[in-house]
């Protein structure tokens, strides 16, 4: 009749219990939340199986009906191959997006690394390096601070894009989030920029609510150069 199907808390149940869960009658279900479609419609009886790769759940398979076909133990049985079927092709799908996004970072990389290795002005190498950074993230700004060891500060060298305005071009080499690279010497995640206590500008990160921090030490050998 085109009415849509609204959501049913059966079909949790069965996630929940990873089992099969069979419902003679919709609308005598408390936990149905189709029942008044089901009603109209004459669609009282459902089936639902989960779909399990091993012991995760991908999701449910649900299968209504108006005559008593769901009760049959080999049409039963039937379903449940089908939701197998179904979970495996899930899961080789996921797979594959997986491998395509990996081989997509792969070349994103490879051409960075082709990129950066064919200039020889420093200039040139940082843009391409924040540059290929940058794209690795869909909207995405990548900078590079340099530090300054004689002023004991980290300055702003070159950045990916334009975002960067409001930003300070200097800052002490302890201060705020490229601050807490150089003294750990190792990269660092700050999920919430906004609300962290080293975060300098929290009104820059609070115009860019769900943006993060990710910050990589620049060395050569034990020398530290800057961040990324």
């Amino acid at each position: 009749d085109g009415k849509a199907v609204r959501s049913c808390v059966v079909p949790v149940s069965a996630a929940e219990g990873k089992t099969p869960f069979y419902v003679s009658d919709v609308t005598q279900d408390r936990r149905a939340l189709s029942a008044q479609w089901a009603r109209e419609s004459g669609i009282v009886k459902m089936l639902v199986v989960p779909l399990l790769a091993g012991e995760e759940m991908l999701g449910v398979l649900t299968v209504r009906s108006r005559t008593e076909s769901l009760s049959d133990e080999e049409n039963r049985a039937l379903i449940t191959s089908l939701a197998a079927q179904a979970a495996v092709a899930i899961q080789n799908a996921r797979a594959y997006a997986e491998a395509i996004r990996r081989a997509g970072r792969l070349q994103d990389l490879v051409a960075a690394s082709q990129a950066i290795n064919a200039s020889l002005e420093t200039s040139d190498v940082m843009q391409r390096i924040v540059d290929a950074a940058a794209a690795l993230r869909p909207r995405a700004l990548a900078s590079v601070h340099v530090l300054d060891p004689e002023r004991k500060l980290v300055r702003h060298a070159i950045s990916s894009g334009g975002e960067r305005s409001g930003l300070p071009g200097e800052i002490s080499a302890s201060a705020g989030l490229p601050g807490m690279v150089f003294e750990l010497r190792v990269p660092v995640l700050v999920a919430d920029p906004q609300r962290h206590p080293r975060t300098l500008l929290a009104a820059w990160w609070r115009e860019r609510p769900s943006a993060t921090y990710y910050g990589v030490p620049i060395t050569s050998g034990d020398v530290f150069v800057g961040v990324l």
